[in-house]
């Protein structure tokens, strides 16, 4: 009795584990196309500033720590291969500068998608966004479906001090998935 109940529970436990993790994907647990990709300053870095510390931008005016996410510095381009993800129907992420950021005219964020890799297409309805030092961070749901590739972008204004990039909590997700989880 005892290990059919075990059995039981481990089959409920690990079938509702599974189905949360099918319904999205941290996008920092996807290899970025590295040949496609650059950035302005120090290097692109998965889940942490290129100083080893916590991505941290402003969400409802207090700073939030993300343990999953983009950094890339101004000018900086990141490209993902979504070939084998079609099965994700949107792109989310808090959109702004780290923390660290206290300086700078700030950076202009732009999310494209392609469907051959030559051609893009901006998906952000009102043009880039554009983000000051200090500001709050966007949260961004952009959709994807149909694309082969995701571009994320972000370009300095005048100047690139401080222009620390950040795509934090970065996910593709499944149609109905419910972000406040």
């Amino acid at each position: 009795l005892i290990i059919s109940l075990v059995a039981i529970f481990f089959f409920f436990f690990t079938n509702e584990v599974r189905a949360e993790e099918n319904e999205f994907i941290y996008v920092s647990d996807i290899e970025y196309v590295k040949n496609l990709s650059s950035v302005g300053w120090k290097e692109i870095t998965l889940d942490k500033t290129p100083d080893n510390t916590a991505l941290s931008v402003k969400v409802e005016g207090a700073a939030y720590t993300f343990n999953k996410g983009i950094f890339a510095h101004a000018n900086s381009t990141v490209v993902y291969d979504l070939t084998n993800y079609s099965q994700y129907r949107y792109f989310t992420a808090y959109v702004g500068l780290n923390t660290t950021s206290t300086r700078g005219d700030g950076v202009k964020f732009d999310i494209l998608t392609s469907a051959d890799g030559s051609t893009w297409e901006s998906k952000m309805e009102n043009g880039p966004l554009d983000k000051l030092p200090g500001q709050n961070a966007s949260f961004v749901k952009i959709d994807i479906r149909g694309a082969k590739y995701l571009k994320l972008v972000a370009n300095q204004k005048t100047g690139n001090a401080s222009d620390h990039s950040v795509y934090a909590d970065a996910k593709l997700i499944i149609d109905g998935y419910d972000e406040s989880n």
